[in-house]
């Protein structure tokens, strides 16, 4: 199994539903010791944040779908941020069976 240790997190809004894109670096990479958080990582690797945001806005277009818009104005989330994120959809769907018996869609 590979660990990754999760550095931030970016809010995509995909046809007016949230779509969480965990930003993260393999735990066992050269640079891992250097990049803790989303700033490490324009630090250790310049300008990759921009990169990624600018990949996730226009990732859809030759399918001819518009660009994709953000939370927060496109900004990267913190780590702490993320793992509350990924904590939370765990829970979710730890609990899922007690969600839909309760009428709601669970995908």
């Amino acid at each position: 199994m590979r660990t990754i240790k999760v550095l931030g997190i970016l809010g995509m809004l995909d046809q007016g539903e949230m779509d969480w894109k965990i930003i993260g670096l393999n735990a066992n990479a050269r640079q891992a010791r250097f990049v803790h958080t989303i700033a490490d990582v324009d630090r250790v690797f310049p300008n990759r944040v921009a990169q990624l945001v600018h990949w996730f806005k226009v990732y859809k277009k030759p399918d001819g779908k518009p660009e994709n818009q953000f939370a927060f104005d496109g900004a990267m989330q913190s780590t702490e941020f993320a793992l509350s994120v990924i904590e939370q959809t765990h829970q979710a769907y730890m609990n899922k069976d007690k969600l839909k018996r309760a009428g709601f869609w669970v995908g």
